[in-house]
């Protein structure tokens, strides 16, 4: 009887294991690491190899081939930074702690400190065009603040101070905007953030993430295992399950209706039916994710603490 429980044991594992093997080769660690410091946020220009990475003690760095190897630049400043995107090769915008905001034109060799008009810590960045761009920011439970730029990030307005947390930003165009913060906090713009509306989706959890593919369609994902998905513009959100109940998931990304991904600390998981199921691509105890990005449906990097890892499929 033990040898027929044994060999039943053997063979359930011999149809278990390959699968989870070959979910964990989605993603493979980017070596040399580049940097031993923590990093928060990434960025990919769509359909290209070029991508930066920003985080801890000032760091940046930047790739050109798709994360085979990176370069470390010279930010100027030793405060944390937390967001970071490009416009194209050449003109891009960093947000960091104490109101750090950061201009280049020249690709990230050279950088220029602008005032942000806030001394918050700054979390998040997100633009339009060239000249439209935003930046949000908070201090831990107490309140946030959403400045905005409409000449290129030379220049920056306030335009709201919530009085909670917000941490996270997504424009879908220049006039619809949605931030997402702490205990549920959902706040939503139809005019560039000339004026802000709070919303409700009728649970009490906090929300680190928000992405729209559309005016219509768009997803926020937050604490224990909160993914939520509307296709009416926001007036209505339907709960989906994530499948990790205990955990945060901190960071999402669609390339259409149906491809998306997420990450918690340790795991990025992929759906392909617009978050009605989550397959797991990648499990690493050892690694802590902040941010995933895509440049397009199938290359994307990872960042967090632990390092880079890198997809093409």
């Amino acid at each position: 009887m033990k040898a027929k429980i044994s060999n039943l044991v053997l063979i359930f594992a011999l149809f278990i294991i390959p699968n989870y093997s070959k979910a964990q080769g989605f993603w493979k660690v980017q070596n040399p690491l580049p940097t031993s410091e923590v990093l928060y946020d990434v960025y990919s220009l769509p359909n290209s190899e070029i991508s930066w990475a920003v985080g801890a003690g000032g760091c940046i760095i930047n790739t050109v081939n798709g994360g085979n190897t990176w370069t470390n630049l010279n930010s100027g400043t030793n405060f944390c930074l937390k967001g970071v995107k490009f416009f194209d090769a050449n003109t891009g915008w960093v947000a960091g702690d104490s109101g750090t905001i950061l201009k280049t034109t020249n690709g990230g060799t050279t950088w220029t400190r602008r005032t942000s008009g806030t001394t918050l810590n700054l979390r998040d960045l997100h633009f339009i065009d060239k000249n439209t761009v935003w930046a949000l920011g908070d201090i831990y439970n107490k309140s946030s603040v959403i400045v905005k730029s409409t000449d290129g990030g030379d220049n920056w307005t306030q335009q709201i101070f919530p009085t909670t947390d917000f941490f996270d930003i997504f424009f879908i165009d220049a006039n619809n905007g949605w931030a997402v913060g702490r205990l549920g906090a959902m706040l939503n713009t139809t005019n560039g953030g000339a004026t802000w509306t709070a919303k409700t989706y009728g649970i009490i959890r906090d929300l680190y993430a928000v992405f729209f593919i559309n005016t219509s369609i768009g997803w926020a994902s937050g604490l224990q295992g909160t993914i939520i998905k509307t296709v009416d513009g926001g007036s209505t959100w339907i709960p989906q399950s994530s499948g990790f109940p205990l955990e945060n998931l901190t960071s999402l990304y669609f390339v259409d209706a149906n491809t998306g991904w997420f990450n918690i600390d340790d795991h990025i998981a992929k759906t392909t039916d617009g978050g009605t199921n989550w397959i797991v691509q990648f499990n690493n105890s050892s690694v802590s994710f902040n941010r995933l990005w895509f440049s397009n449906a199938t290359s994307g990097l990872a960042v967090g603490r632990g390092g880079i890892y890198k997809t093409n499929n």
